[in-house]
Protein backbone atom coordinates (compact mmCIF):
# COMPACT_ATOMS: atom_id res chain seq x y z
CA UNK A 1 0.00 0.00 0.00
CA UNK A 2 2.80 1.99 1.26
CA UNK A 3 4.97 1.74 -2.25
CA UNK A 4 1.50 2.12 -4.40
CA UNK A 5 0.70 5.60 -2.55
CA UNK A 6 4.29 6.73 -3.10
CA UNK A 7 4.04 6.16 -6.39
CA UNK A 8 1.25 8.17 -7.18
CA UNK A 9 2.55 10.83 -5.16
CA UNK A 10 5.40 11.06 -7.19
CA UNK A 11 3.98 11.00 -10.38
CA UNK A 12 2.11 13.87 -9.33
CA UNK A 13 5.47 15.82 -8.48
CA UNK A 14 6.90 14.99 -11.59
CA UNK A 15 3.14 16.40 -13.79
CA UNK A 16 3.86 19.48 -11.11
CA UNK A 17 0.20 18.78 -9.97
CA UNK A 18 -1.02 19.69 -6.14
CA UNK A 19 -0.62 16.93 -3.48
CA UNK A 20 -3.32 15.81 -1.76
CA UNK A 21 -2.13 15.99 2.11
CA UNK A 22 -3.62 12.51 2.05
CA UNK A 23 -0.76 11.26 0.37
CA UNK A 24 2.03 12.99 1.79
CA UNK A 25 1.10 12.24 5.43
CA UNK A 26 -0.95 9.70 7.52
CA UNK A 27 -0.72 6.95 9.74
CA UNK A 28 0.23 4.30 6.88
CA UNK A 29 2.92 6.99 6.05
CA UNK A 30 4.24 7.71 9.49
CA UNK A 31 3.87 3.90 10.79
CA UNK A 32 6.12 2.63 7.80
CA UNK A 33 8.90 5.62 8.08
CA UNK A 34 9.06 4.64 11.40
CA UNK A 35 8.83 1.08 12.19
CA UNK A 36 10.55 0.16 8.82
CA UNK A 37 13.02 3.04 8.84
CA UNK A 38 13.56 5.59 6.16
CA UNK A 39 17.18 7.22 5.58
CA UNK A 40 15.79 10.63 4.76
CA UNK A 41 12.80 11.51 7.04
CA UNK A 42 13.83 9.94 10.29
CA UNK A 43 12.30 12.08 13.38
CA UNK A 44 15.88 11.75 15.16
CA UNK A 45 14.17 8.81 17.45
CA UNK A 46 14.08 5.01 17.91
CA UNK A 47 11.43 3.14 17.30
CA UNK A 48 10.04 -0.57 18.23
CA UNK A 49 7.28 -2.48 17.43
CA UNK A 50 5.99 -4.02 21.02
CA UNK A 51 5.46 -8.13 19.70
CA UNK A 52 3.27 -9.17 22.27
CA UNK A 53 0.37 -6.53 20.90
CA UNK A 54 0.34 -8.06 17.13
CA UNK A 55 -2.92 -9.35 16.14
CA UNK A 56 -4.93 -9.50 13.62
CA UNK A 57 -6.70 -6.04 14.44
CA UNK A 58 -3.12 -4.19 14.33
CA UNK A 59 -0.03 -3.44 16.92
CA UNK A 60 1.70 -0.95 19.04
CA UNK A 61 5.17 0.64 18.58
CA UNK A 62 6.86 2.90 21.23
CA UNK A 63 8.84 5.94 20.03
CA UNK A 64 12.05 6.73 21.87
CA UNK A 65 13.17 10.31 22.04
CA UNK A 66 15.56 12.33 24.38
CA UNK A 67 13.51 12.37 27.61
CA UNK A 68 10.16 11.02 26.70
CA UNK A 69 8.50 8.07 25.34
CA UNK A 70 5.56 8.07 22.76
CA UNK A 71 3.18 5.21 22.27
CA UNK A 72 1.54 4.86 19.08
CA UNK A 73 -1.20 2.45 17.96
CA UNK A 74 -1.87 1.54 14.44
CA UNK A 75 -5.13 -0.59 13.62
CA UNK A 76 -5.42 -2.10 10.05
CA UNK A 77 -8.72 -1.11 9.80
CA UNK A 78 -7.92 2.65 9.66
CA UNK A 79 -4.61 2.38 8.00
CA UNK A 80 -6.82 0.63 4.56
CA UNK A 81 -9.59 3.28 5.03
CA UNK A 82 -7.07 5.82 4.91
CA UNK A 83 -5.32 4.63 1.91
CA UNK A 84 -8.10 4.26 0.04
CA UNK A 85 -9.66 7.66 0.58
CA UNK A 86 -5.88 8.98 -0.25
CA UNK A 87 -5.66 6.80 -3.37
CA UNK A 88 -8.95 8.43 -4.62
CA UNK A 89 -8.04 11.82 -4.16
CA UNK A 90 -4.31 11.46 -5.80
CA UNK A 91 -5.79 9.19 -8.87
CA UNK A 92 -8.98 11.99 -9.25
CA UNK A 93 -6.25 14.52 -9.81
CA UNK A 94 -4.44 12.22 -12.10
CA UNK A 95 -7.39 11.62 -13.87
CA UNK A 96 -8.69 15.36 -14.28
CA UNK A 97 -5.58 16.15 -15.33
CA UNK A 98 -4.92 13.18 -18.05
CA UNK A 99 -8.13 14.13 -19.46
CA UNK A 100 -7.99 17.60 -19.89
CA UNK A 101 -5.12 16.31 -22.56
CA UNK A 102 -7.45 13.81 -24.14
CA UNK A 103 -10.31 16.06 -24.48
CA UNK A 104 -8.71 18.64 -26.02
CA UNK A 105 -7.50 15.51 -28.54
CA UNK A 106 -11.16 14.19 -29.07
CA UNK A 107 -12.06 17.84 -30.11
CA UNK A 108 -9.32 17.92 -32.47
CA UNK A 109 -10.57 14.46 -33.96
CA UNK A 110 -14.14 15.35 -34.47
CA UNK A 111 -13.43 17.50 -37.05
CA UNK A 112 -11.69 14.79 -39.23
CA UNK A 113 -13.92 11.92 -38.37
CA UNK A 114 -12.63 8.62 -39.55
CA UNK A 115 -16.05 6.66 -40.49
CA UNK A 116 -16.47 9.84 -43.26
CA UNK A 117 -13.14 8.78 -44.88
CA UNK A 118 -14.65 5.28 -45.47
CA UNK A 119 -18.37 6.29 -46.76
CA UNK A 120 -19.73 4.13 -49.46
CA UNK A 121 -16.61 1.91 -49.71
CA UNK A 122 -18.78 -0.83 -49.28
CA UNK A 123 -20.77 -0.03 -52.69
CA UNK A 124 -17.10 -0.42 -54.06
CA UNK A 125 -16.25 -2.98 -52.44
CA UNK A 126 -19.24 -4.97 -53.90
CA UNK A 127 -18.77 -3.70 -57.18
CA UNK A 128 -15.02 -4.93 -56.73
CA UNK A 129 -16.16 -8.51 -55.84
CA UNK A 130 -18.79 -8.83 -58.41
CA UNK A 131 -16.44 -7.62 -60.94
CA UNK A 132 -17.04 -9.10 -64.48
CA UNK A 133 -14.03 -9.75 -66.77
CA UNK A 134 -14.56 -8.89 -70.16
CA UNK A 135 -12.25 -6.47 -71.56
CA UNK A 136 -15.25 -3.46 -71.56
CA UNK A 137 -15.55 -4.06 -67.60
CA UNK A 138 -11.43 -3.03 -67.36
CA UNK A 139 -12.02 0.35 -66.80
CA UNK A 140 -14.62 0.18 -64.26
CA UNK A 141 -12.65 -2.23 -62.46
CA UNK A 142 -9.81 -0.17 -62.56
CA UNK A 143 -11.50 2.72 -61.10
CA UNK A 144 -13.24 1.36 -58.55
CA UNK A 145 -9.84 -0.27 -56.96
CA UNK A 146 -8.37 3.04 -57.56
CA UNK A 147 -11.10 4.60 -55.36
CA UNK A 148 -10.65 2.19 -52.61
CA UNK A 149 -6.83 2.86 -52.47
CA UNK A 150 -7.70 6.56 -52.46
CA UNK A 151 -10.28 5.97 -49.49
CA UNK A 152 -7.93 3.42 -47.47
CA UNK A 153 -4.77 6.14 -48.39
CA UNK A 154 -7.11 8.91 -46.44
CA UNK A 155 -8.33 6.67 -43.93
CA UNK A 156 -4.86 5.35 -42.79
CA UNK A 157 -3.57 8.94 -42.47
CA UNK A 158 -6.72 9.78 -40.00
CA UNK A 159 -5.73 6.74 -38.15
CA UNK A 160 -2.42 7.52 -38.02
CA UNK A 161 -2.87 10.74 -36.19
CA UNK A 162 -5.10 8.57 -33.06
CA UNK A 163 -2.90 5.25 -33.13
CA UNK A 164 0.63 5.45 -34.35
CA UNK A 165 2.34 3.67 -36.85
CA UNK A 166 2.23 0.27 -35.79
CA UNK A 167 -0.68 -0.11 -34.65
CA UNK A 168 -1.93 1.20 -38.35
CA UNK A 169 0.16 -0.59 -40.69
CA UNK A 170 -1.24 -3.79 -38.70
CA UNK A 171 -4.99 -2.63 -39.48
CA UNK A 172 -4.50 -1.03 -43.02
CA UNK A 173 -1.31 -2.16 -45.05
CA UNK A 174 -2.27 -5.89 -45.70
CA UNK A 175 -5.82 -4.68 -47.28
CA UNK A 176 -4.02 -2.01 -49.72
CA UNK A 177 -1.49 -4.95 -50.39
CA UNK A 178 -4.67 -7.52 -50.97
CA UNK A 179 -6.38 -4.54 -53.46
CA UNK A 180 -3.32 -4.34 -55.03
CA UNK A 181 -2.41 -7.55 -55.60
CA UNK A 182 -6.25 -7.85 -57.30
CA UNK A 183 -5.22 -5.38 -59.38
CA UNK A 184 -2.08 -7.14 -60.99
CA UNK A 185 -4.86 -10.52 -61.50
CA UNK A 186 -7.21 -8.72 -63.53
CA UNK A 187 -8.44 -9.68 -65.65
CA UNK A 188 -7.78 -13.46 -64.73
CA UNK A 189 -6.15 -15.42 -67.61
CA UNK A 190 -7.90 -19.09 -66.48
CA UNK A 191 -10.43 -20.48 -63.89
CA UNK A 192 -7.02 -20.54 -61.40
CA UNK A 193 -6.98 -17.17 -61.92
CA UNK A 194 -10.47 -16.40 -61.48
CA UNK A 195 -10.59 -18.65 -58.08
CA UNK A 196 -7.48 -16.79 -56.92
CA UNK A 197 -9.38 -13.19 -57.33
CA UNK A 198 -12.46 -14.27 -55.99
CA UNK A 199 -10.76 -15.37 -52.61
CA UNK A 200 -8.47 -12.37 -52.06
CA UNK A 201 -11.39 -9.87 -53.01
CA UNK A 202 -13.68 -12.36 -50.33
CA UNK A 203 -10.66 -11.09 -48.05
CA UNK A 204 -10.65 -7.69 -48.66
CA UNK A 205 -14.36 -7.29 -48.61
CA UNK A 206 -14.12 -8.87 -44.86
CA UNK A 207 -11.14 -6.64 -44.20
CA UNK A 208 -12.70 -3.59 -45.21
CA UNK A 209 -15.94 -4.54 -43.47
CA UNK A 210 -13.49 -4.26 -40.08
CA UNK A 211 -12.39 -1.38 -40.99
CA UNK A 212 -16.09 0.28 -41.49
CA UNK A 213 -16.68 -1.00 -38.00
CA UNK A 214 -13.28 0.15 -36.09
CA UNK A 215 -13.89 3.94 -38.13
CA UNK A 216 -17.37 3.76 -36.50
CA UNK A 217 -16.51 2.67 -32.85
CA UNK A 218 -13.84 5.30 -32.90
CA UNK A 219 -15.66 7.79 -33.72
CA UNK A 220 -18.42 6.87 -31.39
CA UNK A 221 -15.38 6.88 -28.84
CA UNK A 222 -14.38 10.51 -29.99
CA UNK A 223 -17.83 11.96 -30.19
CA UNK A 224 -17.85 13.01 -26.24
CA UNK A 225 -15.54 14.21 -23.77
CA UNK A 226 -14.46 12.54 -20.58
CA UNK A 227 -16.01 14.02 -17.84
Amino acid sequence: MYSRQVAVMHVMKTLSLHVPELLKKGTLVDARKHVIGHPISSDGAAHVIVRYTLNQSGFEYRSFYTGEIKKRNVKYEHIVKEHIDAMEAGMESLYKHIAGFENVRRQTMRTDPLSQKLSRIDYVVRQVKAALFEERYGPTCESNLDNLLSALGEFRAGLLKRCGEERTAYEVDHVVEGIRMLRSLYPPQDEEGVRRYRIIADGVDSNVTHLVTMARDIDEEEGDDLS
